[in-house]
């Protein structure tokens, strides 16, 4: 004999859900830390533009100086094609990439050893 249908487990489990306070129920926001914030929708990061891209990509480093910043660009199956120390307090031209074959790849930011941050780059050479 079944003492336990769906039907009552579903309302057994509601009604304890509706016992816990509502604040208990309620998501927290996530807070990202990233730094010093540098204005409305200015996000800190690293960007390669144009892309899609026909193998000239301009590189943006938006970071405080300080920390030892690298881009690690690799293929799709995640061989490491290039790799870039990046200065924010200096300018970069950018980076020729017309050698490599059209396709997707992926540039990260590196920070002191670490991936910060992972984008997409398309390459239609």
């Amino acid at each position: 004999m079944k003492i336990f249908t769906p039907f009552f487990l579903a309302l057994a489990v509601g009604a304890l859900a509706a016992a816990q306070p509502a604040a208990a129920r309620t998501p927290k926001p996530l807070t990202f830390l990233a730094g010093p914030a540098q204005g409305p929708g200015e996000a800190l990061g690293l960007s390669l533009y144009p892309n899609p891209s026909r193998g000239f990509v301009t590189v943006q480093l938006r970071q405080p100086p300080g920390p030892a910043y690298l881009l690690r660009l690799s293929n799709v199956i995640g061989q490491e094609i290039r790799s870039v120390a990046l200065r924010p307090d200096t300018s970069f031209p950018g980076l020729n990439l017309t050698d490599l074959p059209g396709g997707l790849y992926f540039y990260s930011l590196v920070v002191d050893g670490k991936v910060a941050s992972t984008k997409r780059l398309v390459l239609q050479n």
